[in-house]
């Protein structure tokens, strides 16, 4: 969602003498939801023998992991973000002299909702080919459909709120 609002005003009641005055208002709001899997392979033991490399080199195309540690995670992020600016100002010419100034004053507020569920197993084979166009991965021993495979892991509510207010003249 998003919302633009802008108001001005101008007036000029001699030629000497001119006034202005302006409001507007933002606002924007992102709902963001995200589900994945993780299976960090660095670190993790290779079934003896399972490697292949890409021919010709030493670069890694296909092998088996054991007992693979694996996460699937949910998330939730929510922001708002609204700004307020309101100015005024005028200038005052006689032909000799002249005298202007103005005044600002802007509000802004930002609004994070963070939430996160992790899930955890393990995986006591998977098989990772990197040969075809897109990577696969083949778990064994393990029904990633089944929520008893998993046990709860890391559960993050984050809350973030950001005010600020500035004035600014000039004469």
């Amino acid at each position: 969602m998003r919302t633009w609002r802008r108001i001005d005003f101008q007036w000029k009641p001699s030629a000497e003498l001119e006034f202005y005055a302006q409001a507007s208002y933002q606002a924007f709001r992102s709902r963001q939801q995200q589900r994945g899997l993780n299976n960090p392979t660095n670190g993790i033991a290779v079934e003896p023998g399972s490697v292949t490399t890409f021919e010709g080199t030493d670069d890694f195309q296909s092998g088996t992991f054991v007992n693979l540690p694996i996460s699937t995670y949910g998330v939730q992020r929510n922001t708002e973000d609204k700004n307020q600016q309101y100015s005024i100002g005028g200038r005052w010419d006689n032909g000799e002299a002249i005298l202007s100034g103005d005044f600002t004053y802007q509000k802004s507020r930002n609004d994070l909702y963070y939430s996160e569920l992790d899930l955890k197993a393990v995986a006591p084979r998977a098989t990772l080919d990197l040969s075809g166009s897109r990577p696969s991965m083949l778990f064994e021993g393990v029904d990633l459909t089944d929520i008893n495979s998993y046990q709860v892991g890391a559960l993050t509510r984050s809350e973030n709120h950001y005010r600020g207010d500035m004035y600014a003249g000039r004469l």
